[in-house]
């Protein structure tokens, strides 16, 4: 009987790991928008080359052209990711699918390499512990699934590594020239990162190891022209057509200068990419730590066998700290060391069996990985679980006050469990077979197959202008009703890609319709499309609004903008944040307030003699605004009741900044709840204050329901995009220069 078994899985192994492979990575893959502002950003250029006036080698970028680059071209990233997806999209038309597929293979073909090359470099079993183990990491196949460069950089650059390795086992030419073929594909995909993370670790492992012989046996020379030839061609194209501000853009400018930090771009701390990465590796991620220490050849010959565990870990090691080194850091920018951690894992999950065999299985490796599980897992069930697994394919970092839409604990919790269990009995038991090794897959499996075919696919309908877009196309009579934009957002990217190309080609200037936070550009767009309905995405939802509306009831002689659609998610608790405005309603009738009216909705707040606040203060911002009091503030306040607050403002100077009012509700700097806004409802910003006027500034604070019990700490002030008006040195001003106006207790 245990012969048949072997036998079945013997035949069955590879077919099945496909199988599995073929199901994370293409289930429900283009039934979700391009995400944020990277999938878009690409789809449109695809679109661009496909529909517009590009071609298949340039990449070109009209609409909403690439900062710093030639105007209608785009510099940022190297040609491979639209190379990829031109076939699919020219042949099938551009869409989710089409633009998701050819990076969805990519992974699926990495898989399959790295079974084949460590099936050759060790065993069988080695090479499907890899590919599986690299298969179900939730990092692995978010990348994969996601239209986005890295999953083009980092497979390729990983199988050339594997050819490499593949190389110094069996001293053929071709794998060391299949290394530098895929080491240039990379190239195409990502610059010079690849040669920077693989010559890196093949440094180290030549310091760790004093083999230097390696740079010989490689056949480096050789090696360079085969990398150039495969490389340099498309460069060189585009150094010859665009010159040297083409390569100041991209060579300079996104290598050196975004590794300095000097380019606008996120930077964090180790400690963030331990987290992601932690979290991006469960459940698999509970071994890791025995593997690293086991594969270490404390007194071992460093023996070809070992030698190349030691590169593995070198590789892991040199791309964790050459992104931590580095200033701009994207959580996806660890992606490099995921292959490496499979590698790793699989070699000392190779090793248990062994070690069950032959009866040498020790409980402490068991205890060690039910203990990590311990200590990570909970990161996911404590609120961060749906925020820090989207973050490896988007822009967003989720806030706390984003509620729970498509909340996985529940499912996670079972997981986490099931996988403790197994854990457990390994421990008890002192086992580790086929039969506890394939319930920790199928828990792999089951956990990859919900976070792709329900939680992402629910989360993801929030972070794209798909939905108002198209409400935009049905409710408008013709083109010529514009779709404008209010600040810059980040969905601006999003808007554009959903927007039908005929018209971004012929009629849609992207800058004209960008509507800033000023009243002379407001002006300006309404003087450009005056009379005719007008449509408007904005960002905040009541916070822009009222201020937005403000403005345009000024220049529009009392008409008024009206909601028409949100970006709510149906069946979840998302407050939306953006809205769809017009200035006609869904009847296409027009409402105008006149200067009376205007006059009788400020007249309560405006006035000269001072208002009596509960709590009198006397507090000045720079020189011109000083807050004389404020309302009682509740010892307590139920979760999902909007908390009032009224602020009251002596106007002492003409101002000379159009300040706007933020509120800050929340603990220990951890960001539960914002209030910005512009004062009076919008109605009375601070450039139309007039010394010797008093302001009364009420504002409700949304509180959703499921905002965590406990004290938060109420914080004001005023802002002008990045400055902060100035408070005197007081007990109640914090070292970030706000006001604490004191503390209210969320109860659930």
């Amino acid at each position: 009987m245990n012969g048949r078994f072997n036998r079945f899985i013997e035949r069955y192994a590879a077919p099945g790991l496909f199988l599995i492979a073929v199901l994370i990575l293409f289930i429900r893959l283009g039934d979700y928008p391009l995400q944020m502002q990277w999938e878009p950003n690409y789809g449109q250029v695809v679109r661009e080359m496909i529909l517009g006036e590009g071609d298949a080698i340039t990449p070109v970028c009209k609409v909403g052209s690439d900062e710093g680059a030639a105007p209608g071209t785009f510099w940022s990233k190297p040609i491979l990711i639209f190379w990829a997806a031109y076939p699919f999209a020219k042949i099938f038309g551009v869409s989710e699918w089409t633009l998701r597929a050819p990076i969805a293979l990519t992974g699926l073909l990495v898989v399959f390499l790295t079974f084949w090359i460590f099936r050759r470099l060790y065993n069988r079993r080695v090479g499907l512990l890899t590919a599986g183990i690299l298969a179900t990491i939730p990092a692995y196949y978010l990348i994969s699934r996601a239209y986005m460069v890295d999953q083009l950089f980092v497979g390729f650059m990983w199988v050339g590594v594997g050819f490499l390795l593949l190389g110094e086992k069996e001293r053929r030419d071709l794998w060391y020239y299949l290394f530098y073929i895929f080491l240039g594909i990379s190239s195409l995909a990502k610059g010079l990162t690849p040669l920077v993370l693989t010559g890196g670790t093949i440094f180290f492992y030549c310091l760790v190891t004093m083999d230097w012989g390696i740079l010989k046996r490689m056949r480096l020379f050789r090696g360079a022209l085969i990398f150039l030839v495969v490389a340099a061609p498309w460069y060189s194209y585009m150094t010859a057509k665009y010159g040297m501000p083409y390569l100041k853009k991209f060579f300079w400018d996104h290598h050196v200068e975004r590794s300095l930090g000097k380019l606008d771009k996120p930077n964090d701390t180790f400690e963030m990419f331990v987290l992601y990465f932690s979290i991006g590796l469960l459940p698999w991620l509970v071994f890791l730590p025995q593997a690293i220490v086991t594969l270490i050849p404390w007194r071992e010959r460093l023996s070809k066998k070992v030698r190349f565990e030691v590169f593995l870990l070198t590789g892991f090691l040199f791309g964790f700290a050459f992104f931590s080194i580095i200033s701009t850091k994207f959580v996806h920018y660890i992606f490099p060391t995921v292959p490496y951690a499979a590698a790793i894992l699989a070699l000392y999950l190779d090793r248990l069996f062994t070690a069950d065999r032959e009866g040498g299985l020790n409980r402490m490796a068991f205890f060690i990985a039910l203990l990590t599980l311990g200590i990570v897992a909970p990161d996911l069930l404590d609120m961060k679980n749906y925020r820090t697994i989207f973050y490896f394919i988007t822009t967003e970092r989720l806030q706390d006050w984003h509620p729970a839409v498509a909340d996985p604990t529940r499912f996670f919790t079972v997981i986490y469990i099931l996988f403790g269990l197994a854990l457990f009995v390994s421990m008890l038991f002192r086992r580790f077979n086929r039969w506890i090794f394939g319930v920790l897959l199928l828990l792999s499996v089951a956990y990859a197959l919900y976070i792709n075919m329900h939680m992402i696919p629910t989360l993801t309908e929030m972070f794209s202008a798909r939905g108002l877009v198209r409400t935009y196309l049905e409710t408008r009579a013709n083109p010529d009703e514009p779709l404008g934009e209010f600040t810059q957002t980040w969905k601006s990217r999003s808007i554009k890609y959903h927007m039908p190309f005929n018209e971004l080609k012929d009629t849609y200037h992207y800058r004209q319709y960008r509507i800033y936070n000023n009243i002379q550009s407001v002006k300006r767009f309404y003087e450009r499309y005056k009379g005719r309905r007008v449509f408007i995405i904005i960002e905040q939802k009541q916070k822009h609004f009222k201020h937005l509306n403000a403005m345009w009831q000024e220049v529009a002689n009392g008409e008024q903008l009206m909601k028409i659609a949100d970006d709510r998610v149906p069946g979840e608790p998302y407050r939306p944040e953006f809205w769809l405005v017009s200035n006609r309603d869904t009847k296409g009738q027009i409402k105008i307030l006149s200067p009376e009216d205007i006059a009788g909705k400020t007249k309560e707040y405006v006035r000269t003699e001072p208002f009596h606040p509960e709590k009198p203060l006397s507090v000045m911002f720079d020189k011109d605004i000083r807050l004389v009091g404020h309302s009682v503030i509740p010892e307590s306040h139920p979760a999902g009741k909007e908390l009032p607050l009224t602020l009251y403002f002596q106007c002492v100077n003409k101002p000379t900044r159009d300040f706007k009012v933020f509120v800050h509700v929340e603990k220990e700097k951890i960001f539960r709840l914002r209030g910005d806004h512009t004062p009076v409802d919008g109605l009375y910003p601070v450039s139309k204050w007039k010394p010797g006027e008093y302001i009364k500034d009420t504002y409700k604070i949304d509180v959703p329901p499921d905002t965590r019990g406990g004290h938060l700490d109420i914080f004001v002030g005023l802002y002008q995009g990045n400055y902060r008006a100035r408070v005197p040195d007081i007990p109640q001003r914090d070292n970030e220069g706000r006001l604490k106006l004191g503390t209210v207790e969320i109860v659930n």
